[in-house]
């Protein structure tokens, strides 16, 4: 494989995304042997732009297959949802020479950096699950872009019929366009794995969400009334006492009070207090010739 294939796969939940990358990444990574190589215990499906990112910038052999799911993706705020767009884009846009396999599970396909929608393969719909069958039906086209118009084009599979006319000796083909395609299910052990991961992957991101909230209501208590002055006191105090564990020795080999270490210290201070802690403990000790 000498060029880097994309695809995204867009629809709403239990539409059958997951069980399509999934099934699509087993089918495409194939060792030397035509043996599928993609993992069953899932390393290779990632919730986050920042484990994908991790995941890419390992040396793996060309064709190897990645999924980005939207599971984990689509929990984030607006704002956040902005800036895991365009992490994705730089990510496409450092990888490509690596020639891997990247497949993107989305709500939508607008969510996608134009910069990334020109390097994309297919674009492919899953519609429905049939659980009797345990196969998904989806639409599939395939992405074409002009450089010249900066337009992307999509093309709908296409089914050739063969029809030998023995008469006229000739040989007639008929070209149709598929609009759907049935595609079978990935590997039971597969899909066990896959759920497996996203409960644990969606369950730390869910913890660190109630931390923040825990957090949060914390620092609204300590910010007010006695308690509030109580803290500032305090770490007033510390900073004065012993400078050398809140300050950094600048290049003039005077101490400089250090915010990251005033927070690590004192996680419940507010941006505010915390600045105006810095400021009056920093007029204190040069006061006192120690800065």
């Amino acid at each position: 494989m000498n060029d880097m294939w994309s695809g995204v796969y867009c629809a709403k939940p239990r539409k059958g995304k997951s069980w399509l990358t999934l099934s699509h990444a087993w089918t495409l990574d194939r060792g030397s042997n035509d043996e599928p190589r993609f993992p069953v215990n899932c390393d290779r499906v990632f919730f986050s732009a920042g484990s994908f990112a991790k995941g890419l910038a390992k040396n793996y052999p060309a064709g190897t297959a990645f999924i980005l799911d939207d599971a984990g993706l689509n929990l984030f705020s607006r704002e956040a949802m902005r800036r895991t767009v365009i992490d994705v884009a730089k990510i496409f846009q450092s990888i490509r020479f690596k020639n891997y396999i990247i497949l993107l599970s989305l709500p939508s396909y607008t969510m996608l950096d134009k910069a990334v929608r020109t390097l994309m393969g297919a674009y492919i719909q899953p519609n429905v699950i049939d659980m009797k069958t345990m196969r998904v039906r989806a639409g599939v086209r395939f992405l074409r872009y002009d450089p010249h118009d900066g337009v992307v084009y999509r093309q709908k599979p296409v089914r050739i019929l063969k029809n030998n006319n023995t008469w006229l000796n000739y040989e007639v083909k008929q070209h149709i366009n598929v609009n759907e395609v049935w595609f079978d299910a990935p590997p039971k052990e597969l899909r066990e794995a896959y759920e497996e991961k996203k409960s644990r992957c969606l369950g730390e991101y869910y913890d660190g969400i109630a931390r923040d909230i825990i957090s949060r209501e914390e620092k609204k208590v300590i910010d007010t009334g006695p308690e509030k002055m109580r803290l500032f006191t305090k770490a007033y105090k510390a900073i004065i006492s012993s400078p050398e564990d809140f300050c950094f020795v600048n290049s003039n080999g005077k101490f400089v009070v250090e915010v990251a270490k005033v927070y690590e210290t004192f996680p419940a201070l507010s941006k505010y207090g915390a600045l105006r802690l810095i400021g009056q403990a920093n007029l204190r000790l040069k006061a006192m010739h120690k800065l």
